[in-house]
């Protein structure tokens, strides 16, 4: 009897490890895009190959249990999980479909948009939050877990990366991981961790020096503008005086030249006789019948 039920337990020990190991699911990823911006976050992963859908009415069935979304960089040790809920979860009549559509439109849980699992099909997933800060030169890995309930869709990309910067990675066509990532324990929450040690700080300092700003104003004349500029609470209060006057007009005065016009004796031959204007003392008279000229009295 003792050894009957001795037999019973292996058995029972044996399916409970299979089904453990049959629970994680590593899948090639066909892509996996992740951008990041000051305005906006999204996440996009399709894998096209080998994907097994959830057993509907077991314990890994979202329908029933929910699931949730870890992203993580093996490099920095950053992760994030995103829960998904169970009511906004739905399957097919022939459960072979399960689809996630957040009802979320803002606020703690509507990280995760869409996720379609079908089975013998495609795994598609969309998110409009990392929780990671892809801020590093280069990511060189990431890891995606997708879990619902017991069973976990395992992804690493890190083959044939297209884009790697911060802010931006893009990867395609990545083999299945040999391992999944261990087990988080914890509930569900979004969170993002780093290793231990604090991360490099850049220290800004500014000269003892206290800074002056000035401004200008147009002002039409004659006005005068005095512009007071305060610095920090640090800094000593500079007041800077502008003022504008009218330009300056110089006259250059000319001095006024007189000019007096003589007029020069004239004396020609006007029809037949000599006629003109001499100087006192000669008259004009003919020379020798052909010229006229102012001659002595």
């Amino acid at each position: 009897m003792r050894s009957r039920l001795a037999c019973l337990a292996v058995v029972l020990l044996v399916v409970v490890l299979a089904s453990a190991r049959a629970a994680d699911v590593r899948l090639a990823g066909s892509k996996l895009l992740l951008r990041k911006s000051p305005a906006s976050e999204r996440l996009i992963l399709v894998a096209r190959d080998g994907v097994i859908a959830p057993l509907p009415g077991s314990t890994e069935d979202p329908v029933l249990v929910g699931g949730e979304l870890v992203i993580s960089n093996p490099t920095t040790g950053e992760r994030a999980r995103f829960p998904t809920s169970a009511r906004d979860w739905t399957v097919n009549t022939l459960g072979t479909i399960f689809r996630f559509q957040n009802h979320l439109q803002s606020g703690p849980g509507s990280e995760v948009r869409t996720i379609v699992i079908k089975n013998r099909g495609k795994l598609k997933i969309s998110a409009r939050a990392l929780g990671i800060t892809l801020d590093e030169e280069t990511q060189q890995a990431l890891s995606v877990v997708m879990r619902t309930g017991t069973r976990r869709y395992c992804f690493l990309f890190g083959g044939r990366i297209g884009k790697d910067k911060p802010g931006r990675f893009v990867a395609h066509k990545a083999p299945a991981p040999d391992v999944c990532p261990p087990v988080l324990a914890g509930p569900s929450t979004t969170t993002t961790t780093r290793p231990p040690g604090p991360r490099p700080t850049t220290t800004s300092t500014r000269p003892s020096t206290p800074t002056t700003s000035s401004t200008t104003s147009t002002v039409q004349p004659p006005t005068t503008t005095s512009t007071s500029t305060t610095s920090s609470t640090t800094m000593p209060t500079v007041a800077t005086t502008t003022s504008t006057r009218p330009p300056t007009t110089s006259t250059t005065r000319v001095p006024t030249t007189t000019t007096t016009t003589t007029t020069e004796p004239s004396c020609s031959f006007r029809g037949n006789s000599c006629k003109g204007r001499c100087p006192a003392g000669r008259r004009c008279e003919s020379l020798f019948g052909r010229f006229c000229a102012c001659l002595l009295d």
